[in-house]
């Protein structure tokens, strides 16, 4: 999806789109009537309207889906963590590929990302998709998406991603990922589902991923607890 930006007396005289059956004449966002000179949004997927400054600090607030329906804004088809050195330090595959596509898929694209300057874009045409990536630390962090949809807003989910990391970890390093990988997935997991945002609070995100891990521990207690129960009984 990408945002357009229109007088809403121009939206008026073309009419409305897809499940937006009947254009709106207030904001949802700020609770004001739109007047015939404001420039405003429609979402590309949905058609709701919304003044142009309102959804945009609706997106920066990492909000990723339409405040009226909840559409999302964009679909992902695999996320990646690649360093410097062109080590995979994590792959999330949400549309399908066998093990060879993915080996070809991941030689591919570390090239290219890698060999980039820090002076181009963070966005790569690759295969009739578009690959984002931004780089924190040692780490490139990467995203697929469809041609039409928006890049921004896909840097702006792999900033709330690693904020997310930081958050957890403790300003995340490549090593906190090698040595803790599961818990990176874990909170992938938290975030995204089928390729599709699931959860925007970096809060409640880290609620449950705590609660997750208090779960682990009770577990690993009562493993322990077992054992030397066992241990006690065989002597």
């Amino acid at each position: 999806m990408s945002l357009s930006v229109a007088r809403f007396q121009d939206l008026q005289a073309h009419g409305t789109k897809r499940c937006a059956q009947v254009l709106e004449e207030t904001c949802s966002v700020c609770l004001v009537d739109f007047e015939e000179d404001d420039l405003v949004s429609q979402l590309g997927k949905c058609g709701h309207v919304f003044h142009v400054d309102c959804i945009e600090r609706w997106i920066e607030s990492s909000h990723f889906s339409c405040p009226i329906c909840r559409s999302l804004f964009f679909n992902i088809h695999f996320v990646l963590l690649i360093s410097r050195q062109g080590k995979v330090r994590l792959t999330k595959w949400y549309s399908p590929y066998t093990q060879k596509e993915r080996n070809k898929v991941l030689r591919e694209l570390s090239g290219v990302i890698l060999a980039r300057g820090p002076k181009l874009c963070n966005f790569v045409d690759w295969r009739g998709y578009k690959v984002v990536y931004k780089r924190y630390a040692s780490l490139y962090f990467c995203m697929c998406i469809d041609q039409e949809d928006n890049e921004l807003e896909v840097l702006e989910m792999i900033h709330h991603f690693v904020e997310i990391l930081d958050r957890y970890f403790g300003s995340v390093c490549e090593l906190d990922l090698i040595f803790n990988f599961h818990k990176a997935y874990y909170i992938l997991d938290e975030i995204l589902i089928a390729g599709e945002l699931q959860e925007s609070s970096k809060k409640t995100v880290a609620r449950l991923i705590a609660a997750q891990d208090s779960l682990v521990e009770t577990a690993k207690e009562q493993a322990s607890s077992i054992s030397n129960i066992i241990a006690q009984a065989t002597k």
